[in-house]
């Protein structure tokens, strides 16, 4: 089977996610940016198709997804760790086990995520492409017992943060419009021009999800005297409500309510003062913290778009960019 394979990778602080087509099939899935090394891991314990990978890679084992604690997310900007890379990795191979399972080295084509800050530096966009791309020697791993082998033959580095503009040309190319992506650790900013992005308004605030629910728990953990964790934190935020033995504290939903409406002022706050006009441009929400948000965004920025499919969102466009960029690619050569 000759039909060249594109695996699109949005490894996020959160969430791993990735889409892999070959021909007419098409594969996602995620799990948790989470890892730890482990020792002699019996995979019996996790039931087939749980979100734990394990990995054996250079003579280590890896743990990877719902198994790791909270403490094993990683909230450094840069993706150019061990961690992301087996994640990436990771997400690679179970996409082989998919989409070509009885190969034994199989060439890729990868479009993989860079925040946009760092995008904008050149080298740092290059090292990264070194980094992940093993120089374009073949890459070697174990997935839950299975070896296989990939080498990546062509690799794309995107800015985070595109949302569906280069998917949904008719409705956003002949316009300026701003995607706004709420992540777990950033927020990320992308205006664009008549589809082409503008450099000195592509940035990223610490105004991640995280943020918000960190601030969710101290502030409900003192108004009733305990320790509130990043789970029941969240669990409160998607509820609107604290729950305790059972019972749904009332007077949480203001404090729930109003840590939101200032996290959403912060970000309006930040943008303005990157001269981004929230206010005045179109604005495309996507990113897995608009799915918390998402009532206080249209409270805010009633005009706002937010997508239906959020998470998604920017890792589809990275694999559309990647189809389109691979055939220029291949037309130059004939």
């Amino acid at each position: 089977m000759d039909q060249p394979i594109f695996i699109a990778v949005d490894s996020g602080k959160h969430s791993t996610k990735v889409i892999g087509k070959r021909g007419g099939s098409i594969v996602s899935l995620s799990f948790l940016t989470k890892v730890k090394e482990a020792e002699n891991v019996n995979m019996d314990m996790w039931k087939k198709g749980s979100h734990v990978k394990h990995v054996k890679m250079d003579g280590i084992e890896y743990l990877i997804g719902d198994v790791c604690g909270i403490e094993m997310l990683d909230f450094t900007l840069t993706k150019q760790t061990n961690g992301h890379k087996i994640c990436i990795y990771t997400a690679i191979a179970a996409i082989i086990q998919e989409l070509a399972a009885n190969e034994t080295e199989v060439e890729i084509n990868l479009a993989v995520n860079m925040p946009a800050l760092i995008y904008k530096n050149e080298q740092r966009k290059n090292e990264l492409k070194t980094f992940i791309s093993n120089d374009g020697e073949p890459i070697s791993l174990e997935l839950n017992n299975k070896r296989l082998t990939f080498r990546i033959s062509f690799i794309l580095v995107l800015p985070e943060g595109l949302g569906p503009v280069y998917r949904q040309t008719n409705e956003f190319g002949n316009e300026r419009c701003i995607v706004m992506d709420i992540g777990s650790l950033n927020t990320t900013f992308i205006e664009f021009d008549h589809l082409i992005p503008q450099y000195n308004k592509m940035t990223s605030s610490e105004l991640g999800i995280s943020f918000l629910k960190a601030k969710v728990a101290e502030v409900l953990g003192t108004k009733y005297g305990t320790i509130i964790s990043d789970n029941v934190s969240e669990q409160a935020l998607r509820n609107q409500y604290l729950y305790m033995y059972g019972e749904k504290k009332e007077k949480s939903h203001e404090l729930i309510k109003r840590e939101m409406g200032v996290h959403m002022k912060e970000i309006i706050n930040f943008a303005r003062s990157r001269k981004i006009a929230l206010e005045n441009d179109k604005v495309i929400v996507v990113g897995g913290g608009s799915l918390i948000l998402r009532n206080t965004i249209a409270h805010f920025l009633p005009h706002a778009l937010c997508s239906n499919d959020p998470i998604w969102e920017t890792v589809k466009t990275f694999l559309h960019i990647l189809e389109v960029k691979w055939d220029a690619k291949k037309k130059l050569q004939y």
